[in-house]
């Protein structure tokens, strides 16, 4: 082994021990008894670690293509960590870090069968005896939070509650019985963090909210600074704007002539409306993605479009209960980059009965089709189980949404392009989403950079991008949480079909379009430019 690959072993051991959670999303097994640490000292010696990994990859050169991916990631991360934990201060701001990532891998260690269900059980009892302590340090911690953190974190809190007094009882809940003491332990931390969840949610709502004050933007130098870093991205805040402005505009003037088409006498949004109406049931939901998905996959493999890779699985469900919050339609969870099962996850939300009727009008029958391609085939699932197989160990681990939500986007019109849509009614809703992801850009902007309030929000994509309120008010909540990810989608697009422009202009016009995509999905869910440079 070379002196540099075994440097990159080294700072990736330091990086699964200190995100530990993390670990356990990809596949890393060695931590899943742990939490991340927040008291002031594990903060630190983070920083201090950190800050002497980058200065050491900062003074190296790439040696070759494998080295130059290495460094490019690295760097980025290490870069951003640095100018989170010294500027943005998340720890400090936002509750959801105390409750979102320790929820998600208890979530996955009862579902992912990596391991016999004892010894996930084992780990998932270590992880739930320290929540208690976790969340007591996030009261320590929290000193400027915003009312929609405060919000979104009390739910997602409740919701964890549910999960250790169901999910994780119905997966893991009889792995160790034969172990009077051991289940004894596993009962003890079930009842302790639901507990401590419960009691973290009521101090949200009752100490927290009633007084929170700070805003939810990053600003401008952060929001730039952490495109620059883990997306590879180089545009201004008004080169961004700019943009979105010319896409929306074009994309409406494409909505405009499709209504043309399919009926002269009403607008696109009165056809949207329309076509909102014909939806399944709360109780068919499920049956109809999961019918699309079968189509897609079908279609793909049908024109060649895309390798599909071998082995991998998908299976359409519900999403879980503690995730709702942040998903109010539907979302993908990829399988780990280093376990044997490349099983995805297509999660639906279930509407609420109370608010069945007005939910499910943003599952129309004429748009299942578009989501169904966009979170599975050639979409999300198929890209990321590809990237599960990228030659660098970074290229499967440090991630960008740029590039998953990008392709998937990118993958909406293709589909097009290539004829998989049944109707000019699939075309208007798919070129209704292409809306939104535009207004996307332009949120995601105003909330971190312009001083957009959330109302102010919620009501440019109700009135501009169409969304229900209901789902508005939930989308403007997740890009509070998780600034320059809404953005990703239209720029991602943008960024694969410049590359694609590149390509063909050097492969020519009759070249099979599988060329492209088989060379632009072998690298891993990096940077979009980075890709570039590696396909020359």
């Amino acid at each position: 082994m070379s002196e540099f690959a075994s440097l990159i072993d080294e700072f990736l051991a330091y990086w699964w021990r200190t995100h530990p959670t993390a670990a356990t999303a990809v596949g890393i097994h060695g931590h899943d008894g742990e939490l991340e640490r927040y008291d002031p000292a594990a903060l630190a010696e983070v920083r201090r670690q950190s800050a002497e990994y980058l200065a050491t990859f900062e003074r190296l050169a790439p040696r070759d293509t494998a080295e130059l991916i290495d460094l490019e990631l690295v760097i980025g991360q290490l870069r951003w960590q640095l100018y989170e934990l010294d500027e943005v201060a998340t720890y400090r701001r936002n509750p959801l870090l105390y409750v979102e990532a320790p929820l998600s891998a208890l979530y996955l260690m009862a579902v992912r069968e990596y391991a016999p269900a004892e010894e996930r059980a084992r780990n998932a009892t270590e992880r739930l005896i320290q929540i208690p302590a976790l969340l007591d340090q996030a009261r320590e911690n929290l000193i400027e939070v915003a009312p929609v953190f405060a919000r979104t974190a009390s739910a997602m809190a409740r919701s964890g509650a549910a999960l250790c007094s169901g999910l994780l009882p119905l997966h893991l809940g009889s792995a160790l019985e034969d172990d009077l003491s051991e289940f004894a332990r596993w009962e003890n931390a079930l009842r302790g963090a639901e507990a401590a969840l419960n009691g973290f949610a009521a101090w949200l709502d009752e100490a927290v909210a009633p007084v929170a004050t700070a805003g939810v933007a990053l600003g401008e130098a952060a929001f730039l600074t952490k495109n620059r870093c883990l997306h590879g991205l180089t545009d201004t805040i008004d080169e961004l704007l700019d943009y979105a402005a010319r896409l929306k505009a074009e994309t409406e003037r494409e909505l405009d002539a499709l209504a043309r088409e399919l009926d002269g006498g009403r607008g696109w949004r009165e056809i949207a409306a329309a076509l909102k109406d014909d939806h399944p049931a709360a109780d068919e939901l499920i049956e109809a993605y999961a019918g699309a998905v079968e189509r897609a996959r079908e279609f793909v493999e049908r024109h060649g479009l895309v390798g599909i890779p071998p082995g991998e699985r998908l299976e359409v469900t519900t999403t879980p209960e503690f995730l709702r919050p942040l998903i109010p339609y539907a979302a993908y969870l990829p399988p780990a980059p280093f376990e044997v099962d490349q099983r995805g996850f297509f999660f639906v939300t279930l509407p609420d009965e109370e608010d069945a009727d007005v939910v499910l009008r943003d599952h129309p029958r004429a748009g299942i089709a578009v989501t169904a391609l966009h979170e599975a085939y050639p979409g999300h699932h198929l890209q990321l189980t590809w990237s599960n197989r990228a030659p660098n160990v970074t290229g499967r681990v440090f991630q960008t949404p740029v590039f998953a939500e990008g392709w998937a986007l990118y993958c909406e019109e293709l589909m097009w392009e290539e004829g998989f849509y049944n109707g000019p009614e699939e075309r208007l809703l798919q070129l209704k989403d292409l809306l939104w992801r535009a207004c996307r850009i332009i949120v995601d902007v105003g909330l971190h950079t312009r001083g957009w309030s959330t109302d102010q929000a919620v009501r440019f994509l109700v009135d501009e991008a169409g969304l229900e309120p209901v789902n508005a008010h939930i989308e403007v909540d997740r890009y509070c949480a998780e600034p320059t990810q809404p953005l990703s989608y239209a720029i991602g697009r943008r960024e694969i079909m410049r590359l694609r422009d590149h390509w063909r202009a050097r492969a020519g016009p009759d070249a099979p379009l599988r060329q492209f995509h088989d060379q632009l999905l072998r690298w891993g869910t990096i940077p979009v430019g980075l890709v570039g440079r590696l396909m020359g």
